[in-house]
């Protein structure tokens, strides 16, 4: 091998030893290792450059990062982990371990807003609270793609094989460290990185790839955890049209896009609008993966949780008694999922004055808290004790005529 071959190969070496320190939790070996893996790729990239400049028929317009044509990518170069690609194709080019459909918790017990779960998203990361960004400081990514590469991306321009090897070695890796700025809650650190990965994706792959649409989720999610509603809606919007061109409708990659923007229209108070798309997408997903899957689960407690907000608590039960049926059936009746759920129909309950239902639906959730061996002082169990409380002195003060239905 030559020396500038030498250098990929070294670019994909630190990236591979950055994934294995990462799992290790290695969290400041594994971004020195991802960095210097973008270093790798930035010196072959300057040496290619020079040496073309030097050649009687070079053409000055030599790197990939500048040319910002598309090239269908080749199965040639090992990204350090599985490929797996958002079109189905056999691609090696495509977010390593992108988990199909997994959720983010939104807050502390994590709920949509308040309880169950909450959006969607395609990542490999944790999450994690908010910590210092970047400040409006300069990106320190932007040299490996300048802003004016993505404005020329073109979707019928090609560039050599070798510069769409080294730019999507450069847009992975770029990747790969925002999501580890994202998990450590460094969320400016992560956005700069997840913006120039995002000019590389679209420099390798053109505009409209699915890939491209994956990290653009992710600056969504990103976004909505900081709490820039409005961004992250655009953002989604963004990625649904590159979804819906490229994969069509009924692609379970839709059905994940439409549940962010439905969390992101609760969030803003769209109730009305947020429990269309969440009758849109639960639709979808049992037509995509069956009436029990746990994708369906979710989003039925999510428009549970917005049944509550708008006060029509008889079909936020209902939403919930489904999520219930479903995480029993999958995940087990004596899980803690279960046990929240359940915790939450008590709560309901409890403001349907249906206090024997709410007294039962919160034994058995302090039943499955003390199973899974949460202490007492536990949050959740600290909550259900108080519950318990107000329904015991609510069953005390009523009427001895009354009834329940």
């Amino acid at each position: 091998e030559s020396p500038v071959e030498n250098l990929l190969a070294r670019s994909v070496t630190y990236r591979e030893m950055g994934t294995i320190h990462e799992m290790w939790g290695d969290v400041d070996e594994a971004l020195n290792c991802y960095h210097k893996s973008l270093e790798c790729v930035a010196e072959w990239r300057e040496t290619v450059r020079n040496s073309n400049l030097c050649s009687p028929n070079s053409n000055s317009n030599v790197c990939g990062a500048c040319d910002g044509s598309e090239v269908l990518p080749e199965p040639a170069v090992d990204d350090g982990g599985p490929p797996m690609n958002r079109n189905g194709d056999n691609s090696k080019y495509s977010i390593r371990n992108v988990r199909p459909m997994s959720f983010v918790r939104d807050s502390a017990d994590g709920s949509c807003s308040g309880f169950e779960h909450g959006g969607m998203e395609l990542v490999f990361g944790p999450n994690s609270e908010n910590g210092a960004g970047s400040g409006g400081s300069m990106n320190p990514y932007e040299r490996f793609f300048p802003s004016t590469s993505d404005d020329d991306a073109s979707e019928d321009r090609k560039m050599p094989e070798e510069n769409s090897h080294a730019d999507m070695d450069l847009a992975l890796t770029l990747h790969q460290i925002a999501q580890m700025y994202k998990a450590q809650g460094s969320y400016g650190k992560a956005l700069d990185a997840y913006e120039v990965a995002l000019r590389g994706m679209r420099t390798a792959l053109g505009k409209h790839h699915p890939n491209v649409a994956a990290v653009l989720g992710n600056i969504g999610n990103l976004q909505k955890e900081m709490g820039d509603f409005d961004a992250a809606y655009q953002t989604y919007q963004e990625v649904l049209g590159i979804e819906s061109y490229r994969l069509g409708l009924s692609h379970p990659d839709v059905a994940i896009t439409l549940h962010n923007i439905a969390v992101i229209s609760a969030a803003k108070g769209n109730y009305e609008h947020s429990l269309q798309l969440y009758r849109k997408v639960i639709g979808l997903q049992k037509k995509l993966f069956g009436e029990d899957n746990l994708s369906v689960a979710v989003t039925a407690a999510c428009m549970g949780d917005v049944y509550e907000k708008i006060g029509e608590l008889g079909n936020s039960m209902d939403s919930f008694d489904e999520a219930v049926r479903i995480k029993s059936a999958v995940l087990g009746r004596h899980s803690l999922d279960v046990g929240r759920l359940l915790h939450k129909l008590g709560k309901l309950s409890f403001l349907r004055k249906q206090y024997i239902n709410a007294e039962s639906y919160t034994d058995r959730a302090i039943l499955i808290y003390r199973l899974n061996k949460l202490s007492e002082d536990h949050e959740w169990f600290v909550d259900a004790a108080r519950d318990t409380a107000d329904i015991d002195a609510a069953i005390a003060m009523r009427n001895p005529g009354s009834s329940e239905i």
